[in-house]
């Protein structure tokens, strides 16, 4: 969860930077230049994962009651899936507003702020983000498992992750956009 919480900030200003160093003036963006920028970014989020996962691999060698299967597991379907999303958001926002990192961030906030309206107008203490994946609230049994309603969220927060690719696509294929963001 925590590591989630870093993710957008480590895996989606640095896709925008990538976007916008390579097209300064958003004009004349590719296709391919689109999804050459999509791979490297992934490749640099999942990157920086590493260092979180080394670390909980080497916990495993302290706190001995863990399953390092499913806490695998829960660390490809929270931060793993958490860089897919951001990474698609970023783009996004790169090709399509002229204030990227403003819209981003802000959208990133609104996630984040989001278990805090959960928490104060329902009496529920779990809550399910795109940004996060799942929090279970503070007041939770400490056997945490991959139910299926986890699954079921993330498969959505794939799916909307790949549409924040496709409209992009479909823009720049069919010529509706050629770079020139709104």
């Amino acid at each position: 969860f925590a590591v989630a919480l870093v993710v957008p900030w480590m895996a989606g200003i640095p896709a925008i930077r990538m976007f916008r160093s390579r097209f300064p003036d958003r004009r004349g963006v590719t296709l391919p230049d689109f999804y050459a920028i999509v791979r490297r970014s992934l490749g640099q989020g999942w990157a920086i994962l590493l260092v979180p996962l080394a670390v909980a691999t080497l916990n495993l060698f302290f706190v001995r009651n863990c399953s390092y299967g499913e806490g695998l597991l829960f660390f490809l379907l929270l931060p793993g899936v958490t860089v897919f999303w951001s990474v698609g958001l970023a783009l996004f926002c790169a090709l399509m507003f002229r204030r990227a990192f403003f819209l981003y961030s802000i959208l990133i906030a609104t996630c984040l702020l989001y278990p805090l309206y959960i928490g104060y107008y329902s009496p529920q203490i779990y809550s399910y983000d795109f940004v996060y994946g799942f929090f279970p609230g503070f007041s939770y049994d400490e056997v945490l498992t991959i139910t299926p309603g986890l699954l079921l969220f993330r498969f959505v927060t794939v799916l909307s992750g790949l549409l924040l690719f496709m409209i992009p696509e479909f823009l720049l294929e069919n010529g509706v956009v050629s770079g020139k963001p709104m």
